[in-house]
């Protein structure tokens, strides 16, 4: 699922945030709409797998009437499969196991559908190889997988107020910190919990200083953060040390 949203919002890198965050609204729930469309079409159509599993499995079943199929075990369920050239190419030989769904192709186990070598054993030992569908190809699955919806956002004139708190911090204490912090950068590593006794580790929370960070020198430079930037603060995380 994550992969077909991936796909969906291809072209959206590199925008501004807002811009960012409407195309994947949008994109999110027209694609949502789509698959729902599609899926109320299959219901109405009684189709019992979804297009992708039900188009795979009609072109192998086509495929399969050029198996010869000889049986082995009927307890395992197992048969060679040789498999007719139509180009005179020669032919070539699979195994089939139907009771642990194996086919020596590997197809079955690469598409969770079964390959025309199966369907064709499945046609000789008299079962149907439908059956060995996996039950997230359903119709019913599909259709349960795009049930989430999403809804319209407010203008920004109906937003709830945020209220942004800075915290402010002596002089003398912000010396200390970022004296404490520029030790801390040198002797700290980061270090796997598990291989450290845990009466050895301590917990220290570190405190990021604006005025202190590459990537923030430039807010200097500029008259509106001046004024404020010096006493900024803001706590990101943990880090721990033996």
């Amino acid at each position: 699922m994550s992969e077909a949203v991936n796909g969906v919002l291809k072209g959206a890198r590199r925008l501004p945030i807002v811009p960012l965050v409407e195309i994947t609204l949008n994109r999110s729930a027209q694609y949502f709409l789509q698959r729902t469309a599609r899926a109320n079409r299959m219901v109405m159509d009684n189709q019992q797998w979804a297009d992708y599993a039900f188009r795979l499995f009609e072109a192998r079943q086509a495929e399969a009437i050029h198996h010869i199929v000889q049986k082995f075990d009927y307890n395992q369920q197992s048969a060679s499969v040789i498999t007719l050239s139509t180009t005179g190419q020669g032919s070539r030989t699979y195994v089939v196991k139907l009771r642990q769904q194996m086919c020596s192709c590997g197809k079955w186990a690469t598409h969770g559908i079964p390959c025309s070598h199966a369907i064709q054993a499945s046609r000789h030992f008299g079962m149907n190889a439908s059956n060995f569908i996996p039950q997230y190809f359903s119709t019913r699955a599909y259709k349960k997988t795009y049930l989430g919806r999403f809804e319209p956002v407010y203008g920004e004139e109906y937003w709830i107020p945020f209220i942004l708190s800075l915290c402010i911090i002596r002089p003398s204490e912000l010396a200390e910190d970022r004296d404490e912090m520029s030790q801390r950068e040198y002797e700290t590593k980061w270090i796997n919990h598990r291989d450290v006794p845990a009466n050895n580790i301590k917990l220290t929370k570190l405190r990021l200083h604006w005025m202190d960070r590459l990537q923030c020198r430039h807010l200097k430079d500029l008259p509106e953060y001046r004024h404020w930037m010096t006493g900024f603060s803001v706590d990101i995380g943990w880090t721990a040390s033996v």
